[in-house]
């Protein structure tokens, strides 16, 4: 029934995109009914969690109990004393939970016959790929306009074949990427913003036969800084890096969540400074992590997740047994994965905003 009513609210707001209207027009159609979407999605969580503090009394009682007046007056007297911050926060949690359970994922099955050395990772509250170092490959991509995942998915499907998957990058501003990115060996022209504070970073090296090898680390240098010549004791890997290999992509900006297999989420927040607003620490994160066959983990964690329940769920699940480093990217409603041409983790609130860089998967050219 609440499923029924929320389509019936929500489906007059869409807007036809085939109208005759400007692309200007378009965008600002767009975020006014999805702002419209959201208000109406608010106030649902709202009376669905606070109808019973609103409810009517009863008029049928003709005697008052002497409580009824006590609360009325501890009502009153602590009116003032409302803790707006914590309202917010169930709200947005609520909010956000509502859109989960709208969702339908797609089943794994349907997204068709999957390249050796993928695999689609299906779990309790997190969804994601798993890629072999040697048979699989990836490269960061980087966009200018406020396109999202999907639509560069199908334009670099389009120049190259053999993308199999994208995944959303690194935190972003209004000006451009919060991290560090290479793009196949070179600077790309996105905006970087990088902060003078170590974080983390997944990165590719290849070497002179073309094999490229995974390593997830933490630096406080730049692009620029990585790719010409640059003191080592300014970089960690978790690996020993050949000397005769050179940096082929890298997104950073992130920040850790296991180490050498503990948890190590804390370093985010004390160390590498991260700071969330109470509301967003239980929102969508996207991980990467390493096993200990170099293989790597893209997942995201829906809504509900905190880093230290990431954590403990990346120690104790099956799935990730062998895995020894996780980091973070960008989150929230930028989380979001796409395979084979759809959505394996569609956008929380319908609107694809990962914005400026990505991860994309690749089936290669030279196998090993």
């Amino acid at each position: 029934m609440n499923r029924i009513l929320l389509n019936y609210l929500i489906n007059p707001l869409f807007y036809n995109r085939n109208v005759s209207l400007s692309f200007h027009q378009h965008k600002y159609m767009k975020y006014k009914y999805l702002n419209n979407r959201i208000a109406i999605a608010l106030i649902i969580v709202f009376f669905y969690y606070y109808t019973p503090l609103y409810s009517a009394p009863n008029t049928q009682s003709k005697e008052i109990p002497p409580s009824t007046i006590s609360n009325t007056v501890n009502i009153a007297s602590t009116s003032n004393n409302i803790d707006y911050k914590a309202i917010k926060t169930e709200l947005k949690g609520g909010v956000r939970k509502l859109f989960e359970n709208i969702k339908n994922n797609i089943p794994s099955d349907e997204f068709g016959i999957l390249p050796e050395g993928l695999t689609i990772i299906d779990g309790n509250g997190y969804r994601g790929i798993k890629i072999v170092q040697g048979l699989m490959e990836f490269r960061t991509y980087t966009w200018l306009d406020d396109t999202g995942l999907l639509d560069n998915y199908k334009k670099c499907k389009k120049e190259n074949r053999n993308i199999v998957a994208a995944i959303n990058g690194s935190f972003y501003s209004e000006r451009g990427v919060l991290g560090q990115v290479i793009q196949n060996g070179i600077i790309p022209r996105v905006r970087q913003i990088p902060a003078r504070l170590s974080r983390c970073f997944v990165c590719a090296y290849r070497d002179r036969k073309n094999y490229q090898y995974w390593y997830i680390g933490e630096t406080p240098l730049t692009s620029h800084q990585l790719i010409q010549e640059h003191d080592k004791n300014m970089i960690w890997f978790n690996g020993v890096a050949e000397s005769n290999v050179l940096c082929d992509n890298l997104l950073g900006g992130g920040g850790w969540i296991l180490k050498n297999r503990k948890d190590n989420h804390w370093e985010a927040i004390e160390r590498q400074y991260f700071k969330f607003r109470k509301e967003d620490q239980t929102s969508r994160k996207t991980v990467v992590a390493q096993d200990s066959d170099r293989n790597l983990y893209f997942i995201v964690f829906e809504a509900g997740f905190s880093l230290y329940q990431v954590a403990r769920t990346l120690i104790k699940d099956k799935v990730f047994k062998d895995v020894q480093e996780a980091i973070f990217l960008d989150g929230g409603s930028s989380s979001c994965i796409v395979l084979n041409g759809k959505y394996l983790v569609a956008p929380l609130y319908m609107v694809d905003k990962a914005r400026f860089s990505c991860i994309q998967i690749l089936t290669p050219n030279l196998i090993w």
